[in-house]
């Protein structure tokens, strides 16, 4: 019997105002659903479930704007392991640094407290190991300054400690998608497009439509027909 996936679902959704009839706020949401494979898990929360079970736990739902996959849980066996051997973008902390030593990669997983920049660091270091190293020896002393400033800091730093690192994102109106990092130089060929590479989680993640660019208007206005 398949168990399927547990998965954790945040964002912002349209609200009655419970003042005035017409008027709508927005308001934040957190809930749990089951999918039934790791394949299109966010085009399949959003146009599946994510409708039906905000209208059934938010009474004053409306229309849902943004959402956010922060966690994924294999509810058997059979998931635990493809879902161990599954795509980067899915792993959480533990499991990248289990990666990590058990392909004897060279990241140093304390300079990348944000699990998205781990990802993206473990999937470089193992499609271009050599150029994942150069890119270190360049950045490190930047990364480490980061995580300096971050534990002097961590009332403004709460994004790069994040725990709940968002594995995928979409929303309806409103664009969420991360700024894909700058092109560096280097005297060598293969670091020159480093930061080119990093950006290529959130590329592929686009492709297979996990996650969104901005919603058309018709799919905006779509969504909202009802206020």
């Amino acid at each position: 019997m398949a168990k399927g996936y547990e998965v954790t679902v945040a964002g912002e959704y349209i609200a009655r105002s419970g003042v005035m009839d017409r008027e709508r706020i927005n308001k934040e949401y957190r809930i749990k659903c089951v999918i039934p494979q790791m394949n299109k898990a966010l085009s399949t929360i959003k146009n599946k479930l994510l409708g039906p079970l905000l209208k059934k736990n938010y009474p004053d739902y409306v229309a849902f704007r943004t959402y956010h996959i922060l966690k994924i849980e294999p509810l058997g066996k059979a998931e635990k392991v493809a879902m161990d051997s599954s795509d980067i973008r899915y792993m959480d902390r533990d499991t990248l640094l289990d990666l990590i030593k058990g392909k004897g990669l060279p990241v140093p997983a304390n300079l990348y407290p944000n699990l998205f920049k781990l990802r993206e660091a473990v999937k470089h270091a193992l499609e271009d190991r050599d150029g994942y190293e150069a890119f270190l020896a360049k950045h490190r002393e930047d990364l480490e300054l980061d995580v300096q400033v971050a534990a002097l800091n961590p009332e403004i730093q709460n994004e790069e400690s994040e725990v709940d690192a968002p594995i995928a994102s979409g929303s309806v109106g409103v664009d969420t998608a991360p700024a894909k990092p700058k092109a560096i130089s280097d005297e060598k060929a293969r670091a020159k497009n480093t930061e080119d590479r990093m950006s290529g989680l959130e590329a592929e993640m686009k492709r297979d439509g996990e996650l969104a660019d901005l919603d058309t208007q018709e799919d905006a206005a779509s969504d909202l027909s009802d206020l």
